[in-house]
C-alpha cells in the first residue's frame, strides 16, 4: 500500500488533450514528476485524447462535451471530486488557474478542511477591454476570485510581475508566493553557437491570437527588415483565420516571414537553436514558458514588458511597453550591433533557465505541499 500523500490537481485542461495529445507540455511534465512523490489524481473539465495513458497518475474527466455549459460541467466535476475524496481522501487540493479550477479547489478545501494551493496562470487579474480579455473585467468573476483567494492557503504566481498584479488587485490572501514554471533542459545542448551575422534569424512561438499581439510583432519586424537582412519564423495555431498572414503580405513581408502552423513541441527545438532573437509582443503574460525555452537554447528574448520578460529586463531580456513596435525595433537593432551586450544577456538567460528548470519547479511545489500538509 502506497504511503504517498494524495494530491488532487484541478484544471480546465492541458493534460493529455489538444494537438497530438501533448496538452500543455510544461504542465504535463510537472504533473508527471510530482507523481513520483505524491499519489496524483488530475480532475479536468476537458476530456483527454483517445489513446492517452497517463504515465503514473490518474485522470478523471467530465463525461460531457466541451460545448456543454461550463457551470454544468463544473457541477459534474465537483461531484466526481467529492465521490473520489469520500472513497479515498486527499491531503491537498491544487488548482491551476484561479477560475474555474480555483473555485472547485476552494469548495473542496472548505468542505474537507484540507489545504488548498491555487496557481494563477494568467487572465485572473487582467482586464484588456479592447480585446475583451481578462477575468477582472467581470464583477461576478472578481467576486468569485475573491472567494477563491479567501479560501486558499497559498496563491502561487509565476513571476514577480504577476505577483505585483495580484497584490494591486486587492484580492485577499493568506500566503502569496512565486514559483517560476520550469522546463526540462536535460536534452538541450550546453553550448549552442549563435554567429550573430546576417541573415539574422528571429523566432516567435505562440498561438496567433489577440493577446499575443502579432500585429505589433509584424510591424516591429517590418522596421527591422528595412535595416537588416533577417528572417522571422512563426509557429503556432491560428485562431485569427489568416488575419496575421494577410497583414504579413500587406506589409510586404512574404519573403521574410515564414508561418509554420502548429508543430509538435519537440520540433520547436530546431527553431530555438537556429534563432538569434526570440520575439514576444504579448499584451499580457503571467510568465510565458517560451521565454525559458528560448533562453535555454541561447536566444536573447526581446519584446513587451510583461511576465518573465519584465522580471528579467536588462539582465536576460530587452523590453518595451506593449504595442510599441518602434521602440522594440530600435532596441533590437542596437543589440545586434553590440555583441558584448548580446553575449551578456544570452549568458544570464541560459544560466537562469537552467537554475529555474523543471526540477526547481517540482521541488518548490513539493516543499510547499509538505509545508501545508499536517
Amino acid at each position: 500500500m502506497s504511503n504517498k500523500k494524495r494530491i488532487a490537481i484541478i484544471t480546465h485542461g492541458g493534460i493529455g488533450g489538444g494537438y497530438q495529445a501533448q496538452g500543455i507540455p510544461e504542465l504535463m511534465q510537472l504533473v508527471s514528476r510530482l507523481a513520483n512523490d505524491f499519489d496524483i489524481t488530475v480532475f479536468s473539465l476537458t476530456q483527454v485524447s483517445k489513446g492517452f495513458i497517463p504515465p503514473h497518475y490518474t485522470v478523471k474527466t467530465v463525461p460531457l462535451k466541451d460545448e456543454t455549459n461550463l457551470y454544468i460541467r463544473l457541477f459534474f466535476l465537483l461531484l466526481i471530486l467529492l465521490k473520489t475524496h469520500i472513497l479515498k481522501p486527499f491531503s491537498l487540493f491544487q488548482a491551476y488557474w484561479g477560475f474555474p479550477g480555483g473555485v472547485l479547489a476552494a469548495i473542496m478545501g472548505k468542505l474537507s478542511g484540507k489545504p488548498v494551493v491555487t496557481t494563477f496562470k494568467g487572465a485572473e487579474v487582467v482586464d484588456l477591454p479592447t480585446i475583451h480579455y481578462g477575468l477582472w473585467s467581470s464583477k461576478r468573476m472578481r467576486w468569485l476570485l475573491k472567494q477563491v483567494t479567501s479560501h486558499t492557503d497559498c496563491v502561487v504566481a509565476h513571476t514577480q510581475y504577476y505577483l505585483e498584479k495580484i497584490k494591486a488587485s486587492g484580492l485577499p490572501y493568506k500566503q502569496l508566493t512565486i514559483i517560476y514554471g520550469g522546463i526540462d533542459t536535460s536534452e538541450i545542448p550546453d553550448n549552442i553557437t549563435k554567429l550573430l551575422t546576417p541573415p539574422y534569424q528571429f523566432f516567435h512561438a505562440a498561438n496567433l491570437n489577440l493577446v499575443k499581439d502579432q500585429t505589433t510583432l509584424l510591424h516591429a519586424f517590418k522596421m527591422l527588415s528595412t535595416q537588416i537582412d533577417c528572417r522571422l519564423h512563426i509557429v503556432g495555431f491560428d485562431t485569427l483565420h489568416g488575419q496575421i498572414q494577410q497583414l504579413s503580405e500587406d506589409l510586404g513581408l512574404s519573403k521574410n516571414v515564414i508561418f509554420h502552423g502548429m508543430l509538435p513541441y519537440k520540433a520547436l527545438q530546431t527553431f530555438y537553436q537556429r534563432a538569434d532573437i526570440f520575439l514576444l509582443t504579448s499584451l499580457s503574460e503571467s510568465q510565458a514558458l517560451v521565454i525559458n525555452e528560448a533562453m535555454a537554447n541561447g536566444c536573447v528574448v526581446c519584446g513587451t514588458r510583461v511576465g518573465l520578460l519584465a522580471d528579467l529586463e536588462d539582465k536576460a531580456t530587452l523590453a518595451v511597453e506593449i504595442q510599441n513596435a518602434k521602440d522594440l525595433a530600435d532596441k533590437v537593432l542596437a543589440l545586434l550591433q553590440n555583441e558584448t551586450e548580446y553575449k551578456a544577456l544570452q549568458a544570464f538567460g541560459k544560466e537562469w533557465s537552467l537554475k529555474h528548470d523543471i526540477n526547481y519547479t517540482v521541488k518548490a511545489y513539493t516543499d510547499l505541499y509538505h509545508q501545508l500538509i499536517q
